[in-house]
């Protein structure tokens, strides 16, 4: 009962500090504030450990409902980080708020947000859906 309650608080806490790290940056310092997915980064494989140990998976999954755009969001931004640093060549900032039109210079971590933020997806989508096809499908 205590790992379902703490596996959908961690999911919440883990997938909200994502969308605030990702989606509330300004850029008038850098693009610094992506790194605060490092934070979701860690919380993640806790609250994918509490759902494989919880108790009432059914009823935890109909909580986690809500946290499904969020993820989606976490890898579409992945993506598109992804897509706009190496592809295109542009900053952390002009692909977050602009895709290439605001002309942000680069602050030299791109390349470590795309690879925090890639993670992040693995980590936050793949990794639940890997621990809860096992937890439906596994034998008891």
């Amino acid at each position: 009962m205590v790992s379902s309650f703490f596996s959908v608080l961690l999911f919440y806490l883990s997938a909200a500090n994502a969308y605030l790290a990702g989606a509330s940056g300004t850029c008038t310092s850098g693009s610094s504030f992506l790194s605060g997915g490092l934070y979701s980064v860690i919380l993640y494989p806790v609250a994918g450990y509490l759902l494989y140990r919880a108790r009432f998976l059914k009823t935890v999954l109909v909580f986690l409902i809500p946290v499904v755009p969020a993820l989606v969001w976490q890898c579409v931004l992945a993506f598109q980080l992804a897509d706009g640093i190496f592809r295109k060549g542009l900053s952390a900032c002009d692909v977050t708020h602009g895709y290439g039109q605001l002309g942000f210079d680069p602050d030299g971590n791109e390349t470590v947000y795309v690879f925090l933020w890639l993670t992040l997806a693995v980590v936050g989508v793949v990794v639940p859906m890997i621990v809860t096809w096992w937890r439906l499908h596994r034998s008891d």
